[in-house]
């Protein structure tokens, strides 16, 4: 009918300029998300809270994985995803597929042995697949000591670099139009002798400018070995050491080992979906766990001048925001608008920081600081 007519020719056309829209978004886009840095994310799975791992009796899997992403670009607005649903038209996810990634090599405080180890131990050069993902599996060895032992925290480090594949193809264009004029029975000699020293230099030079990267820590706690009870006499000698020398001063150096991702998920109430550990500007060296949402974390960061108790004194009287707090190592002081409590305890300050986001009162978030610290304490 007429009306039928004119319905299907008005929808047409809006349809048109839909798809003529759409289409043209997305080729811009796949040109922005080609020109921007990559973003890696690198996660842990396979633990029992986040990428904390209770060794056990038995060996048991786990996996490293990587994400690659074009920078921070969003995903597409609802409304844009629709319009494209409608017009047929394929918009890209921002994902970088395919990309050439170097895993490893797995590396842990102090340089102990790491506690697991790669399912493919050739598996260093990879590839994401069409989600920009990749996996490196692993398994994480039996508990090597006694329940009755010390408990002990291993932070393995799994590094991860994103290579831009674009280098790649300009060499290759590169050394197609400098071989041009060479004959080719001496191509192969000019190419193996005098062109690749010179383009991997260039090459490699470029990648550690243009790579992304990123890592991850895998926590894995075990026991050491008991140690033998020792005889009467022995016994009265060490108390008599002890009591001639004093107390001894242990200064932790890996902030990752004095909280677990199940502790900071008990204190947000969330999931931890992230672990990290940075250094802050010469300032300190931080473990932070994140929830999925990553509006809420818990950071502990360990002063990197920890051995210097007038530096400690003296910023916890530099703001009339951060309160003494009892009970909780040497000293301790609690600042509400930064959500943060330090710590002094035998030579080490310590800051714990439980970012909530107005979602419990002050004084939560400081009982939550509080029960972290004291947890922290035990392993100092």
């Amino acid at each position: 009918s007429f009306v039928e007519g004119l319905i299907t020719t008005v929808t047409d056309a809006v349809l048109g300029s839909i798809r003529s829209i759409a289409a043209t978004i997305s080729g811009v886009a796949e040109q922005i998300a080609s020109l921007l840095p990559y973003g890696v994310h690198v996660a842990v799975t396979g633990g029992d809270v986040g990428p904390d791992f209770n060794l056990g009796s038995s060996a048991r899997p786990g996996s490293y994985v990587a994400t690659i992403t074009a920078a921070d670009l969003p995903d597409w607005p609802a409304v844009l995803k629709d319009c494209a649903a409608v017009a047929k038209i394929q918009i890209p996810d921002f994902s970088s597929k395919r990309v050439p990634i170097t895993w490893g090599p797995v590396t842990t405080a102090g340089g102990a042995g790491a506690l697991l180890a790669g399912d493919d131990p050739s598996k260093g050069s990879d590839t994401t697949d069409a989600t920009g993902m990749a996996t490196w599996s692993f398994t994480v060895a039996p508990d090597p000591g006694q329940k009755t032992g010390e408990d002990v925290t291993q932070a393995d480090e799994m590094p991860v670099a994103a290579h831009r594949p674009e280098l790649t193809q300009l060499r290759n264009a590169l050394t197609t139009a400098l071989l041009g004029f060479v004959p080719s029975l001496l191509r192969g000699f000019v190419q193996k002798e005098l062109l690749n020293p010179t383009l991997e230099k260039v090459q490699g030079s470029l990648n550690e400018i243009l790579d992304a990267r990123g890592y991850t820590d895998a926590f894995l706690h075990y026991h050491e070995q008991a140690s033998p009870k020792p005889s009467g006499a022995t016994a009265s000698a060490s108390a008599g050491t002890a009591e001639e020398t004093g107390p001894t001063t242990t200064r932790a150096t890996d902030p990752c080992a004095l909280l677990t991702a199940a502790e900071a998920q008990a204190a947000l109430g969330l999931p931890i979906a992230k672990s990290e550990r940075y250094a802050d500007n010469g300032i300190a060296t931080v473990c932070q766990y994140t929830s999925a949402d990553s509006d809420h974390w818990v950071a502990i960061s360990l002063w990197d001048n920890s051995g210097d108790r007038d530096q400690f004194d003296s910023t916890g009287k530099s703001s009339d925001e951060n309160v003494p707090v009892a009970g909780v190592g040497s000293d301790a002081y609690f600042n509400a608008g930064t959500e943060t409590l330090s710590v002094w305890q035998n030579g080490t300050a310590f800051s714990i920081q439980v970012a909530e986001h107005g979602d419990g009162t002050s004084a939560q978030t400081q009982a939550a600081a509080t029960n972290l610290a004291l947890a922290a304490l035990g392993r100092l």
